[in-house]
């Protein structure tokens, strides 16, 4: 769990634009964090954080994912957590309006 602490404060606190005309800034929020397992003595063999991305019109949803893939794969590497995977962003371009993408990243052992 603390390494994925650590991918998560440094993907969170990663700047994705500063907006347009007339969308805000793209922003990401994490919104779960967990480890399969109910034992608080016991250290999880894997641990899952998912995100959601509210971006404008500076990204599309292939960019988008290749630069979440990277700031994970990065933050993962900085964290010695080799083992993460970062899943693709479901739903297209949301624009501030419905559907905004998710991403999830695990880490298992």
């Amino acid at each position: 769990m603390p390494k994925l602490a650590r991918i998560v404060d440094r993907v969170s606190s990663a700047v994705l634009d500063k907006g347009t005309p007339d969308f805000e800034a793209s922003n990401l929020q994490v919104t779960v964090i967990n480890a399969p397992n109910s034992a608080t003595n016991v250290i999880p063999s894997e641990a899952r954080c998912k995100f959601n991305v509210r971006y404008n019109t500076n990204w599309t949803r292939p960019k988008l994912e290749a630069h979440l893939t990277e700031l994970v794969t990065s933050a993962a590497n900085e964290t010695g957590a080799p083992d993460t995977i970062c899943t693709g962003v479901r739903n297209l371009p949301s624009n501030f309006t419905v559907g905004a993408p998710v991403a999830a990243v695990a880490r298992k052992k």
